[in-house]
């Protein structure tokens, strides 16, 4: 038996050229529950844009949740860099450490070790390692309980155009009590 069984349930990306908008919804969806998998069978699942425009800033909304925790494991893009794209090599990969990209903004879980939850965590893509002795959660993303919102914004540092989304569910190792159930890539 699982205790505190809960995942994120309804999701969207908002995405914007400037900072302060206006945002647009490029993605949405209803996640599934991938309880009673290990991380590695979790995996990655597409989603793609259902509007491709060029973008800087994307919001990762949390719209319902089974429960009071959805959770992040991983999140990246494919697409293009607007002003180097040129012939064939786009779009590509943009696995978000690697374009610079930071958060700017998030409600992170307060209760237990809030610094070890933090958004930035999506940008790594590594497995949760189960240890329970030691809290050693440091790589994936725990929003609020009971949150709907705006869990986080990025800045990806130059205008980018999105085609995809990649996203992978984030499930707590040390209890695997923490779902964005089902992940999306």
């Amino acid at each position: 038996m699982i205790l505190f069984c809960s995942g994120m349930k309804g999701f969207a990306i908002e995405a914007s050229a400037s900072e302060s908008g206006p945002f647009e919804e490029i993605v949405s969806g209803e996640m599934n529950d991938p309880r009673s998998k290990d991380c590695e069978d979790i995996g990655m699942e597409t989603y793609g844009a259902t509007k491709v425009i060029a973008v800087r800033y994307l919001k990762f909304v949390v719209r319902s949740a089974y429960g009071d925790h959805p959770a992040l494991q991983y999140m990246a893009l494919v697409g293009k860099r607007k002003e180097t794209c040129i012939g064939d090599s786009c779009p590509a990969l943009l696995q978000l450490d690697q374009i610079g990209a930071k958060i700017i903004q998030q409600d992170v879980f307060p209760d237990h070790h809030p610094e070890y939850f933090q958004a930035e965590n999506v940008f790594t893509g590594a497995c949760d390692t189960p240890d329970h002795n030691q809290v050693q959660q440091s790589n994936y993303y725990i929003s609020p309980n009971g949150f709907s919102g705006v869990a986080f914004t990025i800045d990806l540092g130059n205008l980018y155009s999105i085609q995809e989304i990649l996203l992978t569910n984030g499930r707590n190792g040390n209890f695997n009590d923490r779902y964005t159930y089902q992940c999306y890539r």
